[in-house]
């Protein structure tokens, strides 16, 4: 046996072992969303070159489908499989908290929507690459989202903000907080283990 087949075989078993852990999805998640403040802290949304809130606002989004993913697993596991489920490796953060039956206001599914778009490509090309363009229209909200510097003239907005994404964050991290680990008011929810 090769080396390379090795490493493949090892890292193989290595992932599929973490994929179905939720607390390992939550260690992620955590780590995306205090990249995602330190990021948003930093930027300078007056400066051409300073403002860097797509890769914030994608850190977010990368934050939020890390924490779904885990509450998806926690059901699955609940329910007795210890699968991936199907469906599982999507970036749609709507998509996602229907698979984990996580209820969004009309505001909250505007950011998640909007999120979305930052992590498939608003947060790391300037244009999406991708084959299917429909997927990647800008959205337009019926909500309008505070403090929006893209505001179209009717009030619908079309980009997540950092209020916003970290409004979300906050609601789906109490979700977490109650399910995994059986208590919203923990300080201890975030430590990494396995279940």
């Amino acid at each position: 046996m090769t080396d390379s087949s090795q490493a493949e075989i090892f890292w193989r078993s290595f992932n599929d072992g973490l994929y179905r852990i939720p607390r390992a999805w939550v260690h992620q998640g955590t780590l995306l969303r205090n990249s995602f403040e330190a990021i948003a802290k930093a930027s300078n949304p007056d400066s051409l070159t300073g403002n860097i809130n797509n890769p914030a606002l994608m850190l977010a989004g990368m934050s939020l489908e890390n924490y779904l993913k885990a509450i998806i697993l926690h059901r699955c596991r609940e329910q007795g499989s210890s699968g991936i489920p199907i469906g599982f490796m999507i970036h749609d953060l709507v998509k996602l908290a229907s698979s984990a039956k996580v209820t969004f206001s009309p505001k909250q599914n505007a950011t998640a929507k909007a999120l979305t778009q930052y992590i498939t490509w608003r947060g790391r090309y300037v244009a999406p690459i991708a084959s299917s363009y429909s997927d990647h229209m800008p959205v337009d909200f019926d909500i309008p989202l505070e403090g929006d510097a893209f505001a179209t003239k009717g009030g619908a907005h079309r980009y997540a903000t950092i209020s916003s994404a970290r409004d979300l964050i906050e609601y789906v991290v109490s979700i977490v907080k109650l399910h995994i680990y059986g208590n919203k008011e923990s300080d201890k929810w975030w430590v990494f283990g396995c279940v």
